[in-house]
């Protein structure tokens, strides 16, 4: 059986960026998706974790992420009919886990979008469509062989976080009609997607 941390783990070589990377992640992400530059130092530090998650994946599994933004907006910024995928570019890293209870504890809250379809995954729709004023959203990512990514598990504090890392610059396609999903409580919208090669 494939383990994707084992077989995906980042080089020892690259361990310091790794680590250097996670304490300023925040601002160095601010900076691609702003498409600022930053300081020598921050440049450097930009270019070394690009570096050690140059590899590409050996071969196709799923990753989740939970979402600071909502995945519907999108079709309405780009003038995309609600029933196609959409491609969207994520200019800044992208912390994944392949667990989905741990992304979920990422995901924010998001007013209820409207016009949309989704499939219900155990929750009535009575729940979702009298009950439901918030949802947060989390995105299931097909990722596929050869994807630049690193699993970084093995040297993270949190290595119950299952963590892997997407290079910066991907392009992602993401497919309507989420599934709805109760967890703990909270209703999530399961947005599907894939990365593109």
């Amino acid at each position: 059986m494939s383990n994707p941390h084992q077989d995906h783990k980042v080089d020892n070589k690259y361990h310091s960026h790794v680590l250097n990377y996670t304490h300023q992640s925040y601002r160095l992400n601010d900076l691609l998706y702003n498409g600022e530059l930053g300081t020598d130092e921050e440049e450097q530090a930009i270019a070394n974790m690009r570096q050690a998650l140059s590899s590409g994946a050996k071969y196709e599994f799923d990753v989740f992420t939970g979402l600071k933004w909502d995945p519907s907006e999108m079709w309405y910024k780009h003038n995309v009919e609600a029933d196609r995928s959409i491609e969207i570019h994520l200019p800044a890293f992208t912390s994944t886990s392949t667990k989905f209870e741990v992304a979920c504890g990422f995901a924010r809250t998001f007013p209820k979008p409207d016009d949309i379809k989704v499939k219900l995954d155990g929750v009535s729709p009575r729940v979702y469509n009298d009950r439901t004023d918030d949802v947060c959203h989390v995105l299931r990512l097909t990722v596929a062989r050869g994807t630049p990514l690193a699993s970084v598990m093995h040297i993270s504090k949190h290595q119950k976080e299952y963590e892997v890392i997407l290079n910066s610059g991907m392009e992602i396609k993401i497919y309507p009609e989420p599934t709805v999903k109760s967890v703990d409580g909270s209703i999530f919208l399961i947005w599907n997607g894939t990365t593109v090669m």
